[in-house]
């Protein structure tokens, strides 16, 4: 199994974001628990994930690689800021 280092839940209280252990960040469903999205591109653990304050379609996290990655899950397009 891989950790799971941070959890944050959307604005709306539909979704929640994970960080773990394999570089990934996971969107899953706050009712049914069913994985909705898979965001890969980290190159090291991401630490923290935060979701936008108004936008539940944006998280915005952050690695051990001084990366910044902010995602606009439902079309998994990211952009890089470092």
């Amino acid at each position: 199994a891989v950790s799971t280092i941070s959890v944050a839940f959307s604005p709306d209280a539909r979704t929640l974001a994970s960080t773990h252990g394999d570089h990934s960040v996971k969107i899953t469903c706050a009712h049914t628990g069913r994985l909705v999205r898979q965001l890969e591109g980290h190159p090291r653990t991401p630490w923290t994930v935060k979701y936008h304050p108004t936008n539940p379609r944006i998280v915005a996290s952050g690695c051990l690689g001084y990366q910044v990655r902010v995602w606009d899950w439902n079309f998994q397009r990211e952009s890089l800021r470092k």
